[in-house]
């Protein structure tokens, strides 16, 4: 009889092979199929006295590890939603993805995950710490002091229509689709992989792909699971070419799968450094996108396994078509194999069956794809018709029934959205540790986009209907660099201090990381907004570069460096008449932005950094990359959350859209570090934030007693108090509590008296979802 869920997979794998070696981390630690059902109904009954109920989504962050392995598997257990999620996420990303989910409890390694619990704080989720110490000790779960019985969960019986697994797919990650699979989806989708590859007890893999990507996960591990395989995870908690062969060699190793470029830099390190021997494989699995045929072949040759290329989606539960293993039938080069265990065809835009050789587009349809996106009525009428789900990749079927992954179906939104889920190594051949782990890629990538010669042609054809900037050549902009002295680094790029022309004009040049599809993004935002934008307190554009897929933006050069550069990192000490100017040239700039533009200007990225000081230390806005113009009558329709963590408005974590009153609350929280000289998060010098840390002494009426030691007592009592008063207003996490600009004006030049008895004694918390009809009756004028 068919199985139907993957907790009765488990349970069968167990009662089967009880002393298989299920998970097993070299020298640390080996856990049977026994003691593995043993620790997952003991962290499900956990979970269940925590509050986890039925239906439930609780989010997961962890690296490769056990202990994510039991968590995982313990939420599906007691049939609530586990939603696994890139441990290297921001808290922007982690905000989104948990309010998004509805997530009511936040799971981490018991040394914490500083960004997830910061988004969870904000979004007053629970967080719960988790540690196994040996193969026979009950997983422990911070703040839960009960002893585990296993009598709870022997009552539980979960249903193939739970809901078991919360995931994120785009075509494009500005709106993130929402996708939930069932156990049966899971179920089905497991017995496929094993069924196609013929998994046994007899096989071992090393998991190489993180396992909160469907990928690692499916593939990788539940599949490895549902067969009885030895799964071997890597001490490091991630994935190391030099360690690779190591553990294959040490559990003997039958199979593995990963990604393209991860089969390329185990190859490299086989070049490199072979070994004297490899474990007998008998297939490598690659997906994700097509693999190179000269790649293909070099890895056979190098360890004498076919290397079977298949077709895997989210919405199918990860495989879709695969090549068979060699006893079944011949691999054909750029082919993604046939169908596993569901419909595959080629259809057109009605959903008609296309002829053997036309090429139209993919659709699937079975039991273990998903029946649509969740809460996204408008994407599931266009992608799911006539009961199959419509890839949006291009392909052309075969007569004995295999695709071809032609370019255009590798590059589709459905193809690469779940690339753009897989933490790719870096260049170097080992993944990088902890924070400077690389960030997912979080749209797609096009040649035009890309800066291709059609796509800088397009560009410059744009931006030459502004007046102002010059386009300059690249080599131009190299020469003027050619020092290389760097004045900073962002995340889509660098930026150097440079010399142009006859006069040697100091500019700042910033160049494009060419990798990163967000700063294609950034570079086009900045030259057409600051194209439009007048005002003193802006840092002026002077000009910008398309070639080839070379990006590059020219500044006027800001002699004293930022805000962040003097308050943070000791650049020089700032006067009190120093810091109030640049208050109010912030609060003018964002005045234009806000009020007297043609469209409004959402700036979207308000900080210390991005505050420039020039010769006079007149303030100057810069950075905006990530700003929008938006009409006033309709305001935003921004959806992707993105910022810096400590500015963001409590809002932007739930609603995904920027407006002008985010900005205001970025604003506010600019004025409090001016006036404290204290970061707006520094968990070494003070475990609260800025925020609750000024009203904390608003609440004592010591306001003086914010401002920067360091000043002594050489400031003005009533400019401080007004900034520090416009600052908790402006950052309040009520939004209609919020000042508008002019408000908030009027209060830092003393135009308007604040009465600050009618301000809560006790600092607000943010309502996140409710709705609050209020005005700020604080002010009068």
């Amino acid at each position: 009889m068919e199985v139907r869920t993957l907790t009765g997979l488990m349970k069968m794998v167990a009662s089967t092979s009880p002393d298989q070696i299920a998970v097993s981390v070299r020298g640390k630690i080996e856990l049977t199929y026994a003691h593995l059902r043993e620790r997952v109904d003991e962290a499900a009954t956990l979970l269940v006295f925590s509050g986890v109920e039925a239906g439930d989504v609780v989010a997961l962050t962890f690296p490769n590890t056990v202990e994510f392995v039991i968590l995982l598997l313990a939420v599906i257990r007691c049939r609530a939603i586990v939603a696994p999620l890139n441990p290297t996420y921001t808290a922007e990303r982690f905000g989104f993805c948990l309010s998004n989910s509805g997530s009511k409890l936040l799971l981490t390694p018991q040394e914490g995950n500083q960004q997830a619990q910061f988004a969870a704080s904000m979004l007053n989720i629970p967080h719960l710490t988790a540690k196994l110490h040996s193969a026979k000790s009950k997983i422990t779960l911070s703040s839960i002091n009960i002893e585990p019985s296993l009598d709870l969960m022997s009552k539980v019986v979960s249903e193939p229509s739970d809901v078991a697994l919360f995931l994120h797919t785009s075509s494009n990650m500005s709106h993130p689709i929402p996708v939930l699979l069932t156990q049966h989806d899971l179920a089905s989708s497991v017995q496929n992989i094993k069924r196609v590859y013929k998994l046994t007890n007899s096989d071992s893999t090393v998991i190489v792909l993180p396992m909160f990507n469907v990928y690692g996960l499916v593939a990788g591990l539940l599949s490895s699971l549902a067969a009885g395989v030895t799964v071997a995870l890597p001490a490091a908690v991630r994935f190391s070419a030099s360690r690779f062969w190591a553990d294959m060699i040490l559990y003997n190793a039958t199979w593995y799968t990963a990604i393209p470029r991860i089969h390329q830099i185990i190859l490299d390190h086989h070049l490199s450094k072979p070994q004297p021997a490899y474990p007998k494989l008998r297939f490598i699995m690659s997906c994700g996108a097509l693999l190179a045929p000269s790649i293909r072949a070099q890895l056979e040759e190098a360890f004498g396994a076919p290397v079977l290329e298949a077709y895997a989606m989210m919405e199918a539960t990860h495989l879709t078509a695969s090549n068979p293993l060699p006893e079944d039938g011949e691999h054909k080069p750029s082919s993604v194999g046939r169908p596993v265990g569901q419909e595959m065809a080629i259809s057109d835009e009605y959903g008609a069956i296309r002829a053997v050789g036309v090429s139209s587009e993919v659709c699937i349809g079975g039991p273990n794809v998903t029946e649509g996106h969740k809460n996204n009525p408008e994407a599931n009428k266009q992608a799911f018709q006539s009961r199959r789900f419509h890839t949006g990749g291009v392909s052309y079927g075969g007569l004995d029934a295999r695709f071809s992954a032609s370019r255009s179906l590798a590059d589709s939104a459905a193809w690469v959205s779940h690339m753009s889920e897989v933490a790719s190594p870096s260049p170097s051949n080992d993944m990088p540790e902890g924070n400077n782990a690389p960030q997912t890629t979080e749209e797609n990538n096009t040649e035009t986009e890309r800066g291709g010669e059609e796509g800088g042609h397009g560009l410059t054809m744009e931006f030459e209907k502004f007046s102002g900037p010059k386009n300059f050549s690249y080599e131009e902009l190299m020469t003027a660099i050619a020092d290389r002295k760097i004045l900073g680094k962002g995340g889509f790029g660098a930026v150097y201090e440079g010399r142009i022309g006859k006069a040697r004009t100091q500019v700042a040049v910033k160049v494009i990381n060419y990798d990163s599809h967000q700063g294609m993004n950034e570079y086009k935002s900045e030259v057409i907004t600051l194209s439009q934008l007048r005002h003193k307190n802006l840092v002026p554009l002077i000009g910008y570069c398309h070639e080839a897929d070379k990006f590059v933006l020219v500044y006027e050069f800001m002699s004293e460096g930022s805000l962040d550069d003097h308050l943070f990192k000791g650049k020089s000490l700032l006067t009190w008449e120093t810091r109030y100017k640049i208050a109010q040239g912030l609060a003018s700039v964002l005045h234009y932005l806000q009020k007297q533009c043609r469209q409004c200007v959402i700036h979207r990225d308000i900080k210390s950094s991005n505050i420039m000081l020039d010769e006079e230390f007149e303030a100057k806005l810069g950075d905006f990359g990530l700003a929008r113009l938006v009409d006033y009558a309709t305001g935003s329709k921004t959806t992707k959350v993105i910022g810096t963590q400590g500015y963001m408005a409590p809002e932007y974590f739930t609603t995904s859209r920027a407006s002008k009153e985010t900005d205001v609350y970025s604003f506010g929280v600019v004025l409090l570090e001016i006036v404290s000289g204290r970061r707006v998060i520094d968990l070494e010098r003070d475990p609260i934030d800025l925020i609750e840390w000024s009203w904390k002494h608003y609440r004592a009426r010591k306001l003086v007693h914010a401002v920067d030691e360091k000043l002594g007592k050489d400031f003005d009592k009533k400019q401080a108090e007004a900034l520090i008063i416009a600052g908790l207003l402006c950052a309040h996490p009520i939004t209609t509590y919020r000042p508008s600009i002019e408000e908030a004006m009027a209060i830092l030049n003393l135009k308007a008296r604040v009465k600050p008895r009618e301000l809560p004694l006790k600092s607000p918390q943010s309502p996140l979802s409710i709705n609050w009809k209020v005005s700020p009756r604080w002010l009068k004028f």
